[in-house]
């Protein structure tokens, strides 16, 4: 039971939302950092 390692963000100290496809572990703040990349990049190009 002690063997499972808890993984936490230094930046928002937020447990990780894990994509199980390519075994990545990312936290809920890239999560939204991704996101908000993404809607900035939409709206330069003016979609």
């Amino acid at each position: 039971m002690g063997n499972e390692r808890e993984w936490k963000c230094k930046r928002c100290a937020s447990l990780p939302v894990i994509s199980n496809e390519e075994e990545t572990v990312m936290f809920r703040c890239d999560v939204d950092l991704l996101q908000n990349k993404l809607y900035n990049t939409l709206n330069e190009i003016g979609i």
